[in-house]
């Protein structure tokens, strides 16, 4: 039987957007929630 992470709980947030693959989930999420003040660009160092 499978696990189910809740996200809307620290620990549940951070394994889920917390990890190097989700990254570009993680900022389409923020430029969601920021739409129409800021947009967040990814930097490559």
């Amino acid at each position: 039987m499978g696990r189910f992470v809740n996200p809307f709980t620290d620990v549940g947030f951070k394994i889920v957007f917390g990890q190097e693959i989700s990254k570009p989930l993680l900022l389409h999420f923020l430029n969601t929630l920021l739409e129409g003040v800021k947009e967040i660009h990814l930097r490559n160092y």
